[in-house]
């Protein structure tokens, strides 16, 4: 799969980002994060070849996600869907930032600052800047945390998205 190196980045961030997501849940004689929710990811059988997710996200009481999962693409599942939990119009305004839609969806913004910002990333999707292939891991990770988001929007379902930030 070709990336541009601008994506790479971004998502790249956003996982860096979500770091603590992936604090490791090891049995240290602590009592267990609650409450201990499983995801597993289990589309409806279709003939597309939709792979399966084997996740477990498991909250602190202070909110904190922990990902459990024995393979990268699940990995990413589990970090996308708790950080569509936590942020989700911030990722989402982000995705429109590196499309170059931000006016689209935004108006032009003060001083056309989205103009401005689209003109940037635009110019970067058409050049190609830094397209390169992405190692096997990479990939399984980046495309299991845009399922595990999409499956939180779609778990959730538009109209009932809360985050302060959509508004």
């Amino acid at each position: 799969m070709k990336m541009s190196h601008k994506l790479i980045v971004i998502l790249s961030a956003s996982l860096l980002l979500s770091l603590p997501l992936l604090v490791a849940c090891g049995d240290d004689g602590t009592p267990s994060p609650s409450p201990t929710p499983t995801l597993t990811e289990a589309p409806t059988p279709t003939f597309t070849g939709e792979p399966v997710y084997d996740v477990e996200i498991r909250r602190t009481e202070g909110g904190i996600p922990h990902i459990k999962a024995e393979d990268f693409a699940s990995l990413g599942f589990g970090t996308g869907y708790a950080a569509a939990e936590d942020n989700i119009c911030l990722l989402a305004e982000t995705v429109v930032k590196y499309r170059a839609q931000l006016s689209r969806y935004f108006g032009p913004g003060e001083d056309d600052k989205n103009v401005n910002s689209d003109f940037f990333y635009q110019l970067m999707i058409d050049r190609g800047i830094a397209d390169q292939e992405l190692p096997a891991e990479l990939d399984a990770l980046f495309r299991g945390y845009a399922s595990g988001y999409n499956r939180y929007l779609r778990d959730t379902g538009i109209d009932n998205v809360s985050d302060p930030a959509c508004q």
